[in-house]
């Protein structure tokens, strides 16, 4: 096991001195931490307990930059443990900084970073950037994150998934994004940044017929419902939301216009959040494709973390 080390705040007679030291820092074990994550936007999500995913896409040979909080929700000055970890024999190249000091020695070890002391209330932000190498194929690589106490108590973990796209193998095949973000899919999720109440998030779908002959393509959902909040479905400025279902019959969903092979309509996919409380993350919204409403296609996920409460 590599040397533990740490990053220790040293107070005394009213002097900071931030120093790099040898063990665990020497003050009183806080259980109050909450960690929270985004991939984009200004707003985080995470509650205790729990400091939910955040996804982005990148293109192989491209990188993802993630945020992730370390908060003291406690009444008293408190450090916590970070520990980050590549998920098991994953290319991804992942660097660590707090401010622009860079800390990926200390936050990949075996034992983790140390935060400084946080005051109640306030926050410690860790910048972590994943690097994908070029020529990976089409795959999702996950970088974990767990927040311990000083005392190795397990508070909380997040999962920040960097999503390389490729290319779809059927007829009709199906595509998302969320923002200038690059499409991912089939069978990809695309997600957004944390959106709070009242605020919305838009979702390009793109369908593309990948067949062989000229045909529309049916679109309809096939997933989870959404909570805490609303979807509505635009072709341009057309409310095309009420198509959008599964009716077990051969005419399903919203069929496209009809497509040369090649060809591809985009659609949008608008997620508005109504409630304040209560709400996990809108996990899946999927849409899936049928070939002349016939020949089963492919599918794609649309992910909304919520802003913390």
């Amino acid at each position: 096991m590599r040397m533990r080390t740490s990053l220790i705040t040293l107070l005394a007679a009213g002097l900071v001195v931030a120093t790099l030291g040898v063990g665990a820092p020497a003050q009183a074990a806080s259980h109050d931490g909450i960690l929270a994550s985004r991939g984009g936007g200004s707003l985080y999500s995470g509650e205790p307990g729990d400091g939910g995913q955040a996804i982005l896409a990148a293109a192989a040979g491209s990188s993802a930059t993630y945020s992730i909080e370390v908060i003291n929700a406690g009444s008293q000055l408190a450090q916590y443990d970070v520990k980050i970890a590549p998920g098991n024999a994953e290319p991804q190249i992942v660097t660590v900084t707090k401010g622009s000091t860079v800390i990926t020695g200390l936050a990949l070890s075996a034992d983790g970073y140390y935060t400084a002391p946080i005051a109640p209330g306030k926050a410690e932000v860790l910048t972590v950037k994943v690097a994908v190498p070029k020529g990976t194929p089409k795959s999702t690589l996950d970088t974990n994150v767990e927040l311990l106490a000083l005392d190795g108590t397990h508070l909380s973990w997040s999962q920040l998934s960097t999503v390389i796209p490729g290319i779809g193998t059927s007829l009709a095949d199906i595509y998302a994004r969320q923002g200038n973000q690059t499409y991912v899919g089939p069978s990809q999720t695309a997600s957004s940044p944390a959106v709070a109440k009242g605020g919305s998030v838009t979702f390009n779908i793109k369908v593309q017929n990948d067949g062989t002959t000229t045909q529309a393509v049916g679109v309809f959902i096939d997933g989870n419902q959404p909570v805490c909040g609303t979807w509505t479905i635009k072709d341009g400025s057309t409310d095309i939301t009420s198509r959008f279902v599964n009716n077990g019959s051969t005419v399903q969903g919203y069929p496209t216009p009809t497509l040369k092979p090649g060809a591809s309509k985009v659609l949008n996919a608008i997620y508005k959040r109504t409630s304040a409380t209560g709400c996990g993350t809108v996990e899946y919204f999927g849409f899936s494709t049928l070939y002349g409403f016939f020949e089963a296609g492919e599918s794609v996920s649309l992910q909304v973390p919520m802003a913390r409460s």
